[in-house]
């Protein structure tokens, strides 16, 4: 909890009881108080819980508040109703909308409470901020994933604490400089991403490459893929984020003109142009960064889809390289298993022979023993031969038929005419 005027409850650590004390003793000042000056320096009250609400089940994430403490800090934030409250908890869509609280004569408002949810890549920020209309007094309740997020923004409000005497919807702007910061960390991430497959694929200005001590090891085109798909599911959904973040600044800037214009109608004196400039202002330059931050990330996305691309067609030229050579292999290996063929058509009509001549079935005297053995081998060779090369014209005639028919038989049936 982080009080404005009240230094002993300034960043305290709360438990639930001492949650409940505190909202139950503080409440009351901050709500529309008729004896309190319009011109008092407005109360700010700040609280932060951890967790999320809409997946409190899950261990390290559950919202660490109690049910009771809940409803108080929702009560005071101007969600009097069950159904805004299962609005706002249970929403998952990001969201920025306000909530105007009326007096009981159902037409003068009281308050006006601007509620929103940050993408889930922004770290989940859950918050709402209620501004009394007569006092301006402030009460803030913030929902926040990670501590680091919550103690930024509180660490922002104390060291800008007369901006939020001035107006208490700052606040909001510290929330959107807060995002900001991360949404640019996460930009960071896929841009580095983007130059380490450049330059592990050598496709960047020699001036942009990364050294071997900054480059993450990318060992095989799996891993390369893998990196490219990944930073382009980030890139993707970029754009929605950061025009989340451009449209909760336009509802903080609407929710500051819509208070003044209640006071004015109420008859309360309304802020300086100069100072409702300067929110404006503020919120704009953000606007600005969002803007640059968006044109970076749609040229990233360009580069990404050409990473892409090329790096496809380098794998897809590295395999055919590949094979190529296991072509030149299996060529190779194909003319060894020929020229054994040919040397075992060679031998196995004498070898044949041979054994037969030696069972002595043949009875030739001397001379024409060795003549009528050299050309049977000889003619056996040759008929072996002539074979070989019919048996293969047989087969090519048969491979050359057979595919047409195939592709005939494949064809769909001509249609009758109408």
């Amino acid at each position: 909890m982080w009080n404005s005027h009240n230094p002993h409850l300034d960043d305290l650590v709360l438990t639930h009881e001492e949650l409940e004390k505190v909202l139950s003793d503080q409440g009351p000042s901050l709500e529309n108080d008729s004896n309190e000056s319009p011109e008092t320096p407005p109360k700010f009250l700040l609280i932060s819980v951890f967790g999320e609400p809409e997946s409190g089940k899950e261990a390290g994430n559950k919202l660490l508040a109690r049910t009771k403490s809940l409803n108080k800090l929702l009560h005071l934030a101007g969600l009097r109703d069950q159904r805004h409250v299962s609005r706002f908890i249970d929403n998952k869509i990001p969201c920025t909308y306000t909530h105007v609280e009326y007096k009981a004569d159902g037409e003068t408002p009281a308050s006006l409470t601007v509620l929103f949810l940050c993408p889930k890549r922004s770290n989940n920020i859950l918050g709402a901020v209620r501004v009394d209309i007569k006092t301006r007094n402030c009460f803030a309740f913030i929902s926040s994933r990670f501590e680091g997020d919550s103690q930024d923004i509180i660490s922002r409000c104390r060291r800008n604490v007369d901006l939020l005497q001035i107006n208490p919807l700052y606040l909001l702007m510290f929330i959107y400089e807060n995002r900001i910061q991360r949404w640019t960390d996460w930009f960071e991430e896929s841009w580095r991403s983007i130059i380490e497959a450049e330059t592990v694929t050598d496709m960047i200005l020699p001036q942009w490459r990364l050294t071997k001590k900054q480059l993450d090891t990318i060992s095989d085109s799996d891993k390369l893929l893998t990196q490219l798909h990944k930073t382009h599911i980030e890139l993707s959904n970029s754009h929605g984020v950061i025009s989340f973040g451009q449209a909760f600044g336009d509802s903080c800037i609407k929710a500051a003109i819509q208070i003044e214009d209640y006071r004015k109608s109420l008859g309360y004196t309304p802020l300086p142009t100069r100072d409702l400039n300067g929110l404006e202002e503020d919120i704009n330059m953000m606007h600005s960064q969002s803007e640059s931050m968006k044109s970076r990330m749609t040229a990233l996305s360009s580069r990404l889809s050409g990473m892409i691309n090329v790096s496809f067609n380098l794998i897809a030229k590295r395999d055919s390289k590949v094979n190529v050579a296991i072509a030149r292999l299996q060529a190779r290996e194909s003319r060894t298993v020929k020229g054994i063929s040919i040397l075992t058509f060679s031998l196995l009509p004498a070898t044949f022979l041979a054994t037969l001549w030696t069972t002595n079935l043949f009875q030739l005297e001397g001379y024409k023993n060795w003549l009528v053995f050299i050309g049977s081998v000889l003619g056996l060779t040759l008929f072996v031969f002539a074979c070989s090369y019919v048996y293969g014209r047989v087969a090519r005639k048969l491979e050359e038929t057979r595919w047409p028919d195939a592709s005939i038989m494949d064809t769909l049936t001509s249609l009758p005419p109408a």
